[in-house]
């Protein structure tokens, strides 16, 4: 579409990363919430997020990646609040000498929700299970992530998350880039 890249294309349905983006920082202009966009690339491809501050500190929310249509899944939050280190781990970022570049993971929405976890637990992740339907969590560190991605995945560990429910369906989404794993329950 010609209009794509600028606001009125996330009303329209038809938007990229910058429209999401620009979207993004006139909504926190409205709220009175300092926000920036940042363009770089992600993916190998060119891309646009948001840096906003909240609670003394700078963040990173890239709303394209929050869209229900990414990982083809429920809203991801995988995206929204990290710190901006973790956000160069995965992006080359233009113009990076120009931006702020906080550490802190105070403004992570799974570090606020209780959902950042430095090491893997099965005990804590059937906790998680019990509310069934859709539930995400993430880890402080990429071997964290991928001890959780290994015991669950490959070990079999997702086959104890239904005690008591045998006939429960069980898919995932895992998201190395942000240290993310999705699990949906569908009970029968």
């Amino acid at each position: 579409s010609v209009h794509n890249q600028n606001i009125y294309s996330v009303v329209l349905g038809e938007t990229v990363c910058q429209g999401y983006a620009l979207m993004f920082k006139h909504l926190c202009d409205q709220m009175g919430i300092p926000c920036i966009t940042v363009t770089g690339i992600a993916q190998n491809e060119p891309h646009a997020w948001n840096m906003i501050y909240v609670d003394n500190a700078w963040s990173c929310v890239d709303p394209t990646f929050g869209d229900n249509q990414y990982l083809n899944s429920d809203i991801s939050y995988s995206w929204f609040g990290i710190p901006c280190n973790l956000m160069q781990e995965n992006r080359t970022v233009n113009n990076l000498e120009l931006l702020p570049n906080d550490g802190a993971i105070s403004n992570d929405y799974y570090y606020r929700k209780n959902l950042y976890f430095d090491n893997y637990s099965l005990s804590q992740i059937q906790d998680l299970a019990m509310t069934g339907g859709i539930f995400s969590f993430k880890y402080s560190s990429l071997s964290a992530y991928n001890t959780a991605v290994d015991a669950l995945f490959n070990q079999n560990d997702v086959s104890r998350l239904i005690i008591g429910n045998q006939g429960a369906n069980i898919s995932y989404i895992t998201d190395e880039e942000s240290r993310t794993i999705y699990i949906k329950i569908e009970t029968t």
